[in-house]
């Protein structure tokens, strides 16, 4: 709060010591500037935040057969579009390509340490069934989940 006073008085003894509009034009493009500088910083660090918290949701959620985008947007009370847009802007891929990544990484693990039947990981993924769980596995990783175990064992 005293930066804001500090602020307001700094700039009003900027202004008033201006002797010509010239002066008083450019002081106030660069109180104007400044002032978006810190209007953008703001809204970096809430975006970078709010990044954070998506992926974090994500990560500690995307065993639940119901997580997608509407899901999301219903958490963090964001418009679904706007999720999705904001999420491909900050981070370069879509939102539900990163759910399934996320997913498929956790089933390598799986697939990697565990005995556990396919048709069992997909549902402890977050797979409705078994096939879903493939043919997304199939596309991120080119190969079945089958012979991933076999070329893992």
């Amino acid at each position: 709060y005293e930066d804001i006073l500090y602020d307001r008085e700094s700039l009003l003894d900027k202004l008033l010591s201006c002797e010509t509009a010239t002066e008083i034009k450019y002081q106030i493009n660069n109180i104007l500037k400044e002032a978006c500088d810190r209007i953008n910083e703001s809204q970096n660090i809430h975006n970078n935040q709010l990044i954070e918290d998506i992926i974090n949701y994500i990560d500690s959620q995307y065993y639940d057969i119901d997580l997608n985008v509407s899901k999301i947007a219903d958490h963090f009370q964001i418009n679904l579009s706007y999720l999705s847009k904001f999420f491909k802007k900050q981070t370069g891929q879509g939102l539900l390509d990163y759910i399934n990544k996320v997913r498929i990484e956790k089933a390598k693990e799986i697939l990697r340490e565990d005995t556990l039947s396919i048709k069992e990981i997909s549902k402890k993924v977050g797979f409705y069934n078994s096939n879903a769980f493939i043919r997304v596995f199939k596309k991120y990783e080119g190969i079945t989940p089958g012979k991933y175990r076999d070329s893992k064992v």
